[in-house]
């Protein structure tokens, strides 16, 4: 388990943005509680219970107190006591922070001016409520119909909110600030939105400050720009200013652990914690370290100080991973006390996983061959070093059928298992690539080997099962295990064993995959392609599958020429003829004259030639039939 201890110090930043808003007054201007039913000009009250934990300018209040001048202040106001002391209003123009006192401290003003809510009939009201729930409350400060101060200004009216929310943001919607010139000490025709430090040397402004216009239906917002949930380089996680580009903080844990805890600096809001889908991610681009839940530890406040993130399982996989923060299953980022967050999916820092023991050597296939025309027989190199404590098994990997990509479909779990028989191939149509990888304990995988596929032996023509077609064209896939491959090609009649060269020519064939076979004499033959590791010597055998063809015997020849021709057109004897030839379609019939010249040819003979453009004698036949027989003899014509 690592523990990242940090101080207790609260770390919050100063910086704010201003931001004129929407104007969505979401909460009534009425109701709530009165700050006192006897309210008087220049006046403060309190201190009021905020309800939540507010941040404000580096520092964390549960109360506050409200002037009738439009100011929340969070330090007790000068001369307070019993809900009594002057409450000053602004006379001159405020252009920046200063120190000597001319600004309220440790104060929201907004708009800060001669508010009187004392005149008599005036009819104005100051209240406050809380309204939501954790985490994201907030504070309300209503003043309702607040007149102006003078006699010639107190007929005037302004209604503005003070809001404060959970997370740190301030926010003052105002309906209506007028604004009177009659007013000798001023206080009437100023207005000053502003936040204020405890020192008053940091101060931010809205835009309503120097000589003010009337005012209706504005909105501004004071937000803490950087308070937000960051890792920080004494690893710890604060609310600190984390500045962008700043470089983020790595941490190491050991292997073998499944707990990973973080001490905050600032307490944390139990509720916005979801301890079974937490907020923490843990990521390498490929992989994702599973987070089985996440407990914590409380202070004495009911606050959380140190989260526990458990994983699933003992973290075995080295390597370096991102620590993202995220929603969780409840939809809420880890929130401060005073409701600061996270970035949603921000990157905060890195979890390096070490100690790890790794084996990096590929493992080295041995082979891969057809065995019996029936499955394919994969072998492997065991590992010359391993520690095999840490041995998990192989995992043997085949590729998928769409060539697109391995799928692991086999593992071992016994060191000396580096052979497997794969029955599910169709060997006489498919040809597989094959490679393995070998698991560790705390690292599930070592790189793959090299990839090697079986032999698949074909006849794409058809040519081979043509049993009027003496030749046919065989192709194979290539082998990769060695290189260059020799290939065999071998032959027997009883399938199984044997097997025998098929020709001096045409054996062996260095590099090339392709050969034209003749086919042999008539039988069932079965064919397959043999190659030996030439290159290293090891004596290892691939083979390929088998094809089968048969070579008809020939019928028998019930053929006879009738040798005597008379064409004189007696219907006897005048044509050449053959007896039954028609049942040998496709066979050529020639005759040649005593000096061997060619005088008649046909590719298709059908009985059909009388010879009486010859003169009489003797000739000589020469007939071929359609499975390549061929006999020859002597006809005479006589005329």
């Amino acid at each position: 388990m690592l523990l990242l201890q940090g101080g207790s110090a609260h770390a919050q930043s100063k910086v704010y943005k201003v931001d004129t808003v929407a104007y969505l007054p979401y909460y009534p201007y009425v109701g709530g509680i009165e700050v006192n039913p006897n309210l008087a000009d220049d006046r403060w009250f309190g201190p009021f219970p905020i309800g939540f934990r507010f941040c404000f300018m580096g520092n964390v209040y549960t109360q506050c107190y409200i002037s009738t001048n439009g100011i929340v202040q969070f330090q007790e106001p000068p001369n307070f006591s019993g809900g009594t002391g002057f409450s000053r209003f602004v006379v001159d123009p405020l252009l920046g922070p200063n120190a000597d006192g001319t600004l309220p401290r440790n104060a929201i003003l907004g708009p800060w001016m001669d508010w009187d809510p004392g005149v008599q009939g005036g009819g104005g009201s100051i209240n406050y409520y809380n309204i939501g729930a954790s985490p994201n409350r907030k504070f309300v400060v209503n003043y309702s119909l607040q007149p102006l101060f003078g006699g010639n200004c107190n007929t005037l009216k302004g209604t503005f909110q003070i809001i404060l929310w959970e997370n740190g943001v301030i926010e003052n919607v105002i309906i209506n600030k007028p604004t009177c010139a009659d007013n000798a000490a001023g206080g009437s025709r100023e207005g000053t939105q502003a936040i204020v430090d405890s020192t008053g040397s940091v101060a931010y402004f809205g835009r309503n400050y120097r000589t003010n216009p009337t005012v209706i239906r504005d909105a501004i917002a004071f937000t803490d720009s950087f308070s937000i949930l960051r890792y920080t380089p004494d690893q710890t996680m604060k609310l600190v200013n984390q500045q962008p580009g700043a470089a983020l903080p790595e941490y190491r844990i050991n292997c073998y652990d499944s707990i990973f805890a973080i001490k905050f600096d600032a307490p944390i809001i139990p509720a916005s914690i979801d301890t079974i889908k937490p907020e923490f991610r843990f990521y390498d681009g490929n992989f994702q370290l599973p987070v089985k839940k996440v407990t914590y530890t409380m202070t004495p406040d009911s606050l959380v100080d140190s989260i526990y993130v458990h994983f699933a399982f003992e973290l075995f996989r080295p390597g370096r991973y991102k620590i993202l923060m995220t929603k969780g299953g409840d939809g809420d980022i880890v929130y401060g006390i005073c409701g600061q967050t996270v970035v949603d999916s921000g990157t905060v820092g890195y979890l390096n996983v070490v100690n790890c023991y790794t084996y990096n050597v590929p493992l080295v296939m041995e082979n891969v061959t057809v065995e019996n025309n029936q499955h394919v027989r994969i072998s492997w190199h065991k590992p010359d070093t391993l520690r095999q404590d840490f041995f998990q098994g192989y995992t043997l990997y085949k590729f998928a059928s769409d060539r697109a990509s391995f799928f692991p479909f086999m593992t071992f779990d016994d060191i000396n298992d580096t052979a497997y028989v794969d029955t599910f191939i169709q060997v006489y149509e498919d040809s597989r690539l094959y490679k393995v990888a070998m698991n560790v304990k705390y690292n599930p995988e070592t790189p793959h080997s090299d990839s090697v596929s079986n032999i698949l032996l074909t006849a794409p023509g058809g040519d081979l099962y043509n049993a009027e077609i003496d030749s046919a064209v065989l192709n194979w896939t290539t082998y990769l295990k060695w290189t260059p491959a020799k290939y065999t090609l071998e032959w027997t009649t009883d399938g199984t064993s044997s097997w025998a060269p098929v020709a001096p020519d045409s054996a062996r064939v260095l590099s090339d995959t392709s050969v034209m076979y003749l086919k042999k004499s008539p039988g069932t033959y079965w064919l397959r392609v043999r190659t030996a590791d030439d290159v290293t010597g090891s004596g290892l055998i691939s083979e390929s599958n088998w094809l089968r063809y048969n070579v008809p015997t020939p019928p028998p020849l019930d053929l006879e020429v009738y040798t005597v021709i008379t064409p004189n057109g007696d219907g006897k004897n005048d044509k050449f003829t053959i007896k039954n030839i028609d049942k040998f379609p496709g066979s050529k019939a020639e005759l040649f004259n005593r000096w061997g010249n060619k005088v008649f040819s046909s590719t298709d003979y059908r009985n059909d030639y009388s010879p009486t453009d010859l003169q009489p004698g003797d000739y000589i036949y020469k007939v071929q039939i359609n499975d390549g027989r061929i006999f020859s003899g002597v006809i005479s014509i006589l005329k």
